[in-house]
This record gives structure tokens, C-alpha cells and sequence, in this order.
């Protein structure tokens, strides 16, 4: 999505999906200038101009509304940027809608009409959401940023539903929906915090730091495994050979190591450090790919 401009904050373009996170973003920025009053409830130009007829005799009174003390005109102008930041965070597809709308609070009734829906369709919807929340599960082979993004994403849409989503509910649903390997690491959670306390940040930093342990174990084995059964029957047997030289040609040798044995000791220093750093590259290949399922 392009963004629309509003100062120095940005709201996506609303392309007709997502629009309660798009109104949250609108509001925002409305009231950043000022203006958030303005879209709710509009105006009355009546009254504006009997207001601004008054200003001209005396001064409002301290209790008077922030519309009531604004002149006709600085109203007006007001209300044209509030419905320009409208028109200009909707695309081309959603902007016929709002198009013969002269003021920013119809602009905003008529897409919260249709994009906000009524409570029976809302009704539906978050039952969606519940039922989703409640079997999401994290999958073995998917990674735990992931599951977390996803898990995420699923709260912010149910709490735009204005779900109430307590704190400790969402820490007990990230450990329960996590596989059997992170079975010790939730349980050292339960037992040694206060779930109704802790907050959810610090669950997830525990988990991420348990998953970078769970990858080194993980890459050490596969390290091994690739030295004992891809290495061992090939190069490996070729520094096998290149030492037993060596060692033959030193008890040939009556004067130290010739050049040729100095040669064959390199080689073999290097093979053996070209086959360790192969097998570094492929197990972090392999790790790489197990953890990144799913991303």
C-alpha cells in the first residue's frame, strides 16, 4: 500500500480491507491537528454564522466549545483539511464513495456505514476470530517468530472488534499453543512467574532466547552427523592418507621433514580445514532451513 501524507504521520492508502486498523490510524492523525472533534460531529453553518456575527460584539465565554470560538471561515477551512486527509488516504477504487461529500464528517459516516459494518455482521465476525484463537497452534515446522506474528495478528484483529483480551489470557494461550520442545521452558514460565503479572514482552524474549539455544544444539548435532556420515567415506579419508605419508616419510627421513613432507603436512592442514568449515556451511544451511519454515 502507497501512504497518504498528514505532517509527519502516515496512514496507508484504505483500499476497502482492514478498516478498523485504518480508522485508528485516520483518528490519530485528525488529532494531531485538531480536527478529530471537527469529524465526529461536524458542524452546523447556522450557528456558525450567528457565532461569528457574535465574536464580532464580544468575546465567547471560557465554557464555549473549541468549534464555537473558531470563525465561520477558519471552521470551514478546518473541516476542507480534515476532509482532504480523507480523500487522500483512500484509493481510487473506495473514493467514488465519498466523492459528492462536501464535509468531512459525512465523508467519515458514509465509509464507517459500509466498511465498519452493522452489529449482527460484526457479531459474526469476532466469533470467527474466537473460534481461530482458540485451535491456533504453533507447527513443528514453523518458526517462532512466525507463530508469534501470526498469534499477534489474530489479537490486534479481535481487540478491533473491542474484545477484551486480558494480559494473562494471552500469555496463557502463547504457552499452551507451542509444540512439545518447548515444553520446559514454558514450564519453568508457570512455575517461576506470576502469569497474571508478567508482561507478554518478556514471555517472548524468554522463548526467543530458548529457541537460539534450541538452534545451537541443533546445528552442533547436524554438525557432527555431515562430519561422520557425508565426510568421513570421502575427503576425509584423503587427510587419512596424506598423514600416513607423513609419518612414513619422517621415519625415512634422517635429517627432519623434506620439503615434500612439509608439502603433504600443509595439504593436509588444509583439506581437513576446508572439510570443517564445508561442514559448518552445510549445517548452517540445514538449520537455517528448519527454523525459516514457515516464515
Amino acid at each position: 500500500m502507497a501512504g497518504s501524507s498528514g505532517g509527519e504521520l502516515r496512514a496507508p492508502v484504505f483500499n476497502g480491507e482492514n478498516y478498523d486498523f485504518w480508522s485508528i490510524r485516520m483518528k490519530t492523525i485528525f488529532k494531531s491537528h485538531g480536527l478529530w472533534d471537527l469529524v465526529i460531529k461536524g458542524f452546523d453553518s447556522t450557528d456558525l454564522k450567528k457565532s461569528d456575527e457574535s465574536n464580532a460584539k464580544k468575546k465567547e465565554k471560557e465554557e464555549s466549545s473549541d468549534i464555537g470560538k473558531d470563525t465561520f471561515a477558519m471552521v470551514l477551512m478546518k473541516d476542507a483539511k480534515a476532509l482532504g486527509l480523507i480523500q487522500g488516504a483512500i484509493s481510487d477504487e473506495v473514493f467514488p464513495r465519498i466523492s459528492h461529500e462536501e464535509t468531512s464528517k459525512g465523508a467519515w459516516n458514509i465509509l464507517q456505514q459500509e466498511y465498519h459494518g452493522d452489529k449482527q455482521v460484526r457479531s459474526v465476525k469476532l466469533q470467527s476470530l474466537r473460534r481461530e484463537f482458540e485451535y491456533t497452534r504453533m507447527k513443528d515446522d514453523e518458526s517462532l517468530t512466525a507463530y508469534i506474528t501470526k498469534l499477534f495478528d489474530l489479537i490486534n484483529q479481535m481487540r478491533s472488534y473491542e474484545e477484551q483480551l486480558p494480559r494473562e489470557r494471552v500469555v496463557q494461550k502463547l504457552l499452551i499453543s507451542l509444540p512439545s520442545a518447548y515444553d520446559s521452558i514454558c514450564s519453568v514460565i508457570e512455575h517461576s512467574r506470576d502469569l497474571n503479572v508478567i508482561e507478554v514482552q518478556k514471555v517472548v524474549a524468554s522463548l526467543k532466547s530458548f529457541e537460539l539455544r534450541l538452534t545451537d544444539i541443533l546445528k552442533t548435532k547436524l554438525r557432527r552427523h555431515l562430519l561422520v556420515s557425508v565426510w568421513m567415506p570421502n575427503q576425509l579419508k584423503l587427510v587419512i592418507k596424506i598423514l600416513r605419508k607423513i609419518r612414513v616419510g619422517k621415519q625415512k627421513a634422517r635429517s627432519g621433514i623434506s620439503k615434500q613432507m612439509m608439502v603433504l603436512k600443509i595439504l593436509a592442514s588444509t583439506v581437513a580445514n576446508y572439510i570443517l568449515e564445508s561442514v559448518d556451511s552445510r549445517a548452517n544451511q540445514s538449520v537455517s532451513t528448519v527454523t525459516n519454515l514457515g516464515t
